[in-house]
């Protein structure tokens, strides 16, 4: 028989997965800042005006924070998602521990 989790458990889980989402999205919103920085950069650098140079620098800021926006949008359900299913099945615990006082 599997072992049961506590409710401290549990907190525990919810706690992790909260502050590794949070994790998450702090390193990826630093690679969008640091994608941005470069190209503004890049663009103020600029005397005469080389656009493929500039023009890739943005390119690159604008996919890499659609792709951070997206992951870290993901990995915010995701955790919801989980949170959720701990949620429920403490709720499933209470309601097996009120049965089982009931049947006594």
């Amino acid at each position: 028989m599997p072992k049961r989790e506590t409710k401290k458990e549990k907190d525990v889980k919810i706690e992790f997965i909260s502050k590794v989402t949070t994790l998450l999205a702090a390193g990826f919103g630093l690679v969008a800042a640091l994608a941005w920085n470069d190209a503004i950069q890049g663009l103020f650098k600029l005397i005469p005006i080389q656009s493929t140079e500039v023009g890739a620098k943005f390119i690159y800021a604008v996919m890499v924070t659609i792709i951070i926006v997206l992951v870290v949008y993901y990995a915010n359900r995701a955790s919801e998602f989980a949170v959720h299913k701990i949620g429920l099945s403490k709720r499933k615990m209470a309601e097996r521990s009120r049965e089982r006082a009931e049947k006594k």
